[in-house]
């Protein structure tokens, strides 16, 4: 189980702002397109997110598709603003001004507030260059983001929005090196964390034989120990890793004998 968590930036107002440099920020944020797909993949592979996502999660061509492509011709862009969200999850480029290369990528959700999903940055980046530059960006398009909402919604509403000061939540490891960089600017969430991930599974029957052992143990270990029978799923239409609408798991005296697809597919 994965002992990362979420924290708190209660106002994005003590992000310190740019002193140096000429006023330019050292790493810029651009957002993806579908040429950058490649290189996502690229940098989302379990070796690069790990220090970043400690359960390795792998981010696919088609999780790239959908939310650098595919959400943007679905969601009109009006109607994204009125839900309050970037396409769910919104990806951008980091590039290295000094030098115009790609050097990385970050992902904001904007659905329940403004959150840090991920952040996942080249090797040749040192992060404390790097994390203040690429977070005043993303505050920068949040507040943009707030002010086009300000005007869609009506005036009562409009007027609990704050386009100045709002918290970021930052989906980070407690001993991640970001999070010691931030210090007391973030707070760690008392309540444990407040995301789930969404798991799709490709071959629900095999996915159950992987994973038979371990719930073979988890049931000697309860009341149902020993059990004889017949355990059926109803997804209630057919999904994504399963041939139709349900799945069968056969026990006998507490083992694992069979599982297979149950039922034709419910339109």
């Amino acid at each position: 189980m994965s002992n990362f968590t979420t924290s708190k930036l209660e106002n994005v107002e003590r992000i310190p702002a740019l002193t140096d440099n000429k006023g330019e920020e050292p790493f810029l944020l651009r957002k993806a397109t579908a040429q950058d797909i490649p290189y996502l993949i690229q940098l989302s592979n379990k070796e690069k997110v790990k220090p970043y996502n400690e359960v390795g999660l792998y981010h696919g061509p088609e999780y790239w598709q959908w939310t650098v492509c595919d959400i943007f011709d679905i969601v009109p862009e009006e109607e994204r603003n009125q839900l309050g969200f970037w396409g769910i999850r919104y990806t951008q480029i980091v590039v290295d001004r000094a030098t115009g290369q790609d050097v990385g990528f970050t992902v904001v959700s904007d659905h329940f507030g403004m959150k840090l999903e991920v952040l996942a940055l080249e090797d040749t980046v040192i992060l404390k260059d790097a994390l203040y530059p690429i977070l005043r960006q993303l505050v920068a398009h949040r507040k943009k983001h707030l002010e086009v909402l300000k005007e869609l919604v009506p005036a009562n509403e409009s007027a609990k929005i704050n386009t100045t000061s709002f918290p970021m939540l930052l989906q980070i490891h407690p001993d991640h090196l970001a999070a010691q960089l931030l210090g007391p600017l973030i707070t760690p969430l008392q309540n444990g964390p407040e995301f789930r991930y969404f798991v799709r599974i490709h071959d629900y029957p095999r996915f159950i034989d992987l994973i038979a052992p371990e719930l073979e143990k988890r049931l000697a270990r309860s009341p149902m120990t020993g059990t004889t029978g017949r355990l059926r799923l109803d997804f209630y239409r057919k999904v994504e890793g399963n041939s139709a609408k349900g799945l069968e798991i056969v026990l006998e005296k507490g083992q694992d004998r069979q599982n297979q697809c149950l039922g034709q597919p419910r339109s």
